[in-house]
């Protein structure tokens, strides 16, 4: 789809790679919408879902591109797999245990511009679920990136990051992403990464990008947060409250955490001990009216780094307001 006059209306829902291979491209202006205004509902679980990379084998790809264009819709968006609420309906009113049948792989692009909304519109149904899933079902693989100015993805409800599959979230380059909440990794057997400020593990550090949720929680399964940007300034705040038990890997740039939190860690270095005990032992650099804070400078001081749920490298973070 391109340029100004391409548009796209769905009336209920669109699935891109449903069983096989699909790619859609939205760019130059184009724009396509999605969804009806009252949705019905499969044992509480919201029917129409848009999907992306949704059964065992299928491959989905969709990319929103330049200023102007668009994809929105009233329905929860899944990349990778499908709604994880309907593993058990099928086993309930069918008998299938449809486990291995939604293991799809799933990607989502917003870029130069674009702008993506899902789960955004009048929802009146009573037991209406917003859940946007990035890997929603046991096997399955999804991952979305939100980046340069101007590109942005705004989730009605709750982004769940690695539902029952495994999910990454990459915002960059001054893109914004919006929900009510995120939960990283919402089962055991899930994985959830959110390279929430910049790049992912390993890769080179950029403009950090703007995550826009009140609350961020860390759920059964491997959730990671990595913060990799360019940001040195120290007025990048991370104002989120976190919970749960997960792990904040920080690579590069200066990030103040603002939020409360209540997390279970335990520092690792990724870096020499000695500099992480000059990172962590800074007052400029590190607030926080907790306990945990001696026995980080101490852990790393004496370089009797314990197993970890929070890795720490020899960056700058910042955390104030932890409970």
């Amino acid at each position: 789809m391109v340029g100004q006059n391409s548009v796209l209306r769905v009336g209920n829902s669109f699935f891109v790679g449903d069983v096989g291979g699909g790619r859609l491209t939205i760019s130059n202006g184009g724009a396509m919408s999605s969804g009806t205004g009252f949705p019905p509902l499969i044992s509480g679980v919201v029917a129409p879902t848009d999907s992306i990379g949704s059964a065992t084998g299928a491959v989905g790809e969709v990319t929103v591109i330049g200023s102007g264009s668009s994809l929105s819709s009233s329905n929860p968006l899944i990349v990778g797999g499908a709604n994880p609420a309907l593993i058990p309906f099928y086993l309930e009113s069918l008998g299938l245990d449809a486990t291995v049948l939604f293991m799809g792989d799933g990607s989502l692009t917003s870029a130069n511009g674009g702008a993506v909304s899902s789960g955004v519109g009048p929802h009146t149904v009573q037991g209406f679920v917003n859940n946007t899933f990035i890997g929603g079902t046991p096997g399955s693989t999804g991952r979305v990136t939100v980046t340069d100015p101007g590109s942005n993805w705004t989730v009605g409800g709750n982004l769940m990051i690695g539902g029952d599959g495994n999910g990454t979230l990459t915002i960059a380059n001054s893109g914004r992403v919006s929900a009510v909440s995120v939960v990283l990794a919402q089962t055991a057997n899930s994985t959830g990464m959110l390279n929430i400020i910049g790049a992912a593990a390993g890769a080179a550090a950029v403009a950090p990008g703007v995550l826009n949720t009140g609350r961020v929680a860390f759920g059964g399964g491997t959730g990671d947060i990595v913060f990799t940007h360019t940001d040195a300034s120290g007025n990048y705040l991370f104002p989120a409250a976190m919970v749960g038990s997960g792990a904040v890997n920080v690579y590069s740039g200066k990030t103040v955490m603002t939020g409360p939190a209540r997390m279970s860690v335990r520092p690792r270095c990724m870096g020499a001990p000695s500099l992480l005990a000059k990172t962590m032992s800074s007052a400029r650099i590190w607030t926080m009216r907790s306990s945990l804070l001696a026995h980080w400078i101490y852990a790393a001081s004496t370089s009797a780094l314990p197993a970890s749920s929070m890795r720490v490298s020899c960056a700058s973070l910042a955390i104030r307001g932890l409970c």
